[in-house]
């Protein structure tokens, strides 16, 4: 028999204290976090035209640089950039 495991909520606040000391690339995906291989214009280009997603954050691993992009329903997306 399989036992099934709730996956927990991890909050935003979390999953940026996560990152800042992880050695991996992640993504933030409503509550869950999931390994990266990588980015790239064409990967970012392929979440923004999944009408689902309405907000994704990027996470530098060698620099202080987290990106929060959001659709506005009117104009397209928009970043926040949390950058120093």
């Amino acid at each position: 028999m399989v036992a099934h495991t709730p996956v927990p909520y991890i909050t935003e606040a979390d999953y940026l204290a996560i990152e800042m000391n992880s050695q991996e690339r992640h993504e933030y995906i409503d509550g869950s976090i999931f390994a990266m291989t990588g980015a790239s214009r064409e990967k970012l280009l392929a979440y923004q035209s999944i009408p689902s997603v309405q907000e994704y954050c990027l996470v530098a691993q060698d620099h202080y640089s987290v990106k929060k992009y959001t659709r506005d329903k009117q104009q397209g997306w928009y970043v926040d950039d949390y950058s120093q």
